[in-house]
């Protein structure tokens, strides 16, 4: 998603879901029992009461308006200057609560947890896939060293009011963006907390999958046990408190692992992950456990519906081409199910929703579609995914999300082939439907605000008439259309082969079009792509990567055959199109990416850890 939909998005989730002003918000959230001391005896200490400690004065030697004296005095003119001086400061609180933890024999962290104003610059953005890549301060878990810092080992963020009206929402939008890239880079981040400052007023902010909600403000000055409680519980409390989840581990040997119930995965790769900061916050793993792989997927359900897919997955569980379910559980935290409700049960029943972390484990293991080896194993997944659609549909099931990131290829053979694949280079591999949390039942489908399914796939019917409309097995055959037009642009090659040039080109391509605001534009733009003469081959063939060249007469002739019974179900005749299609063509290409006369070519199979974990399935 480009990021400036991705920074509305996050900004429409925060103004619908915000809780502001809690009082004993901090109380809460960091109780003196997750502290290594109580917060009086820090304060104490801090004051010098305890100890040769001034860092705050004493109420008798206390200037009017300057409590703290090493606080930094001024926001303006240099911004960049008090952030480094801020972060000093905590760093300073921290080590003076360090030193009367270790005199009292108080456990603390193994790490040393450090503040970091280091990418508050421009010059310097925070290591990783990001949105908000200049936060004003990082908690890290220890002092910096080369190649240690980055989103995925940041603990916490705290943000800067620009402004002398603390009312502004700046800082807390800004916060909401560090929480979207932790999330996304850190697959065992639940929730995250952190601070705002204007100058002297602070507020604890708690930022989850069910929204944001945020202490009352407070004049450090007027009330340090705030303040100190928030520095201790940030940098000394463990990590459940400030939102790592605690059944994924890792090994002496480096293995990370994952428990779900009483065993434990391997976790052999991260599949997909969201920018989601409210919302179902999907993560899938592929995991692997005694030498058998799974797919483990993670979620934040509403708790109304917290079984659709595990009910669906039973439903088909004898059909082809569907995902097995083995397990669904929801996740454990210190013998505690874990969901939103818990730190938001001071708000006693005001938070707009609460969510409940579960995980599915479900077998086979499946790659993306993208990962096809050759166009005739890539029809050939379009064919089983398609008679897996028909036979939910047959079960009174609409799946309704139909995209590239749910149509995936097992690495099991597809035993309709003859076993002797003497003139394969590989034999083909079975299609796999996956991703039935939206799944809708057909007798039961009503009206409803927005739309059902992955915004740039779904049916120009269904995109123009809205809430206003029904959403029928039709509507997710055009998206299947959709869906093989988007990978013959989206994709250089086989084996997940990317264009370079793909960003540049799909932006001329109004189909795709993510943004849900022009929903009708776009729908309209669709339907004269489906019916006008012509049209298909002057906007989208062009735009083709010259290796799906021999695929233009099947995306014609699958237009067709919807368009001329769009109120009707079309499998057959679509069937037939695939399976004549994918009979012609070859078993063994002699395709190379470097022999491509068009088309600048990367492989997208490697690249950084970041890239690797770019979405894959969505919710």
């Amino acid at each position: 998603m480009p990021t400036a939909l991705l920074h509305e998005r996050l900004a429409q989730d925060l103004t619908e879901a915000t809780v502001h002003n809690v009082p004993g918000f901090v109380e809460h959230i960091f109780p003196d029992e997750r502290l290594p001391l109580p917060v009086d005896t820090l304060v104490e200490a801090l004051t010098g009461i305890r100890g040769s400690h001034s860092m705050y004065q004493q109420r008798v030697l206390r200037k009017p308006d300057c409590w703290w004296p090493t606080f930094p005095q001024s926001l303006q003119p240099f911004p960049d200057t008090f952030a480094t001086q801020l972060a000093a400061f905590l760093n300073q609180i921290g080590d003076t609560m360090r030193e009367v933890c270790r005199i009292s024999g108080s456990g603390l962290p193994r790490k040393k947890r450090w503040w970091s104003s280091a990418y508050a610059q421009e010059s310097l953005p925070i290591p990783g896939h990001c949105v908000a890549a200049y936060p004003a301060l990082v908690l890290f878990d220890n002092k910096p060293e080369d190649g240690e810092e980055g989103w995925n080992t940041a603990l916490s963020m705290a943000e800067l009011v620009y402004s002398d009206d603390y009312d502004s929402a700046t800082s807390l939008h800004r916060l909401v963006r560090d929480a979207s890239d932790t999330f996304f880079n850190q697959d065992d981040r639940r929730f995250q907390v952190g601070l705002t400052f204007a100058a002297r007023i602070v507020r604890l902010v708690l930022i989850d999958h069910s929204g944001v909600v945020t202490s009352e403000s407070f004049n450090i000055d007027e009330q340090p046990d705030l303040l100190v409680r928030s520095i201790a519980g940030l940098m000394f409390s463990g990590r459940p408190s400030i939102g790592f989840d605690t059944t994924i581990t890792t090994s002496k040997n480096g293995q990370r692992q994952l428990k779900v119930g009483e065993d434990i995965y391997d976790i052999v790769g991260s599949l997909a992950m969201t920018h989601d900061v409210r919302g179902k916050a999907t993560v899938v793993w592929h995991a692997r456990r005694n030498d058998v792989d799974f797919v483990i997927k993670d979620n934040w359900n509403d708790p109304r519906h917290t079984h659709i897919e595990a009910s669906v997955l039973e439903t088909a569980k004898d059909i082809p081409g569907i995902a097995k379910l083995v397990v669904l559980e929801t996740v454990m935290i210190n013998r505690t199910k874990d969901s939103t409700a818990t730190l938001r049960s001071i708000l006693n029943g005001h938070s707009p929703e609460f969510r409940l972390h579960q995980r599915l484990v479900m077998t086979p293991f499946a790659q993306k579609i993208s990962h096809f080896r050759t166009k005739k194993e890539l029809i050939s997944v379009f064919i089983d995914t398609i008679e897996a659609h028909r036979s939910l549909v047959e079960k009174n099931i609409l799946h309704s999300d139909i995209s590239p990131n749910n149509l995936m290829i097992s690495d099991e053979p597809n035993g309709r082939f003859p076993s002797d694949h003497s003139s394969f280079d590989k034999p083909l591999r079975r299609g796999l439907l996956i991703d039935v949390d939206c799944a809708l039942e057909l007798d039961n489908i009503g009206y409803w605000v927005g739309f059902v399914g992955t915004f740039p796939f779904i049916s120009s019917a269904v995109l123009i008439h809205g809430s206003s409309t029904k959403q029928k097995p039709s509507d997710d055959l055009e998206s299947f259309w959709w869906v093989l037009a988007y990978i013959c642009i989206r994709y250089a090659g086989p084996c997940n082969t990317t264009r370079a040039d793909f960003h540049a080109t799909i932006e001329g391509v109004r189909a795709f079009n993510p943004d849900e605001h022009q929903a009708g534009d776009t729908g309209r733009y669709k339907r004269h792509l489906l019916a006008a003469k012509g049209a298909l081959e002057h906007d989208i063939f062009p735009k083709f990567s010259v290796y799906f060249e021999d695929l233009k007469p099947c995306v014609v002739e699958l237009r067709s055959a919807f368009t001329k019974n769009k109120n009707k179900f079309v499998y057959d005749t679509m069937l037939d199109v695939l399976r004549r299609t994918r009979d012609s063509l070859p078993t063994v290409e002699n395709w190379s990416a470097h022999n491509d006369p068009v088309h600048r070519l990367e492989r997208s199979a490697g690249g950084s850890p970041a890239a690797k974990r770019r979405r894959g399935v969505t919710r």
